[in-house]
């Protein structure tokens, strides 16, 4: 019955099929040992080997992680070589965005000085509406449990650190 199922419905050309999913596959935002595996996996059948299979890889790899490796001091000739800068690369990427997060992106000049988190935007002038009309008296509900905030970067109150 298996055998029935299979090759009536089943995949009539099962290298094509793999040379199609080998061709698609692309890393996206996934980490660069989960592209491997896919691609791995994807190639064993597929009939690809040497520069061809390498050209496929380099086609699915993120277009910053494929330059940083191709402009690299030695560029990668094996597959195999392709993959283990593709690791270290991408491993080194995610570990420098992790510190910057982690850090708040401290400024590489001055250890003990941090840089702004997010850049400021420049200032702009708002449009100039008709005359401000009062609405009343403003609730003071919450206005008790409200405590002054401090500046992260020097500890003063009344600003907040975008504005230190």
């Amino acid at each position: 019955l298996e055998n029935e199922i299979q090759r009536r419905f089943g995949d009539t050309d099962k290298v094509a099929t793999k040379i199609i999913h080998l061709r698609t596959i692309k890393q996206g935002d996934r980490i660069a040992e989960e592209h491997i595996q896919d691609f791995r996996k994807a190639a064993i059948g597929s009939g690809y080997e040497g520069r061809a299979l390498i050209e496929e890889f380099k086609r699915g790899l993120n277009q910053p992680l494929r330059e940083r490796i191709m402009m690299s001091e030695n560029v990668p000739i094996t597959i195999e070589d392709w993959y283990n800068k593709a690791l270290l690369y991408d491993r080194n990427y995610r570990n420098m965005i992790a510190e910057k997060k982690l850090y708040g992106g401290m400024s590489s000049g001055n250890p003990g000085q941090r840089g702004p988190a997010f850049p400021q935007p420049p200032p702009y002038a708002r449009p100039q509406s008709g005359p401000v009309i009062p609405m009343g008296v403003p609730m003071d509900v919450d206005r008790g449990q409200r405590r002054p905030f401090t500046c992260y970067n020097c500890g003063r109150p009344g600003h907040m650190a975008r504005n230190c």
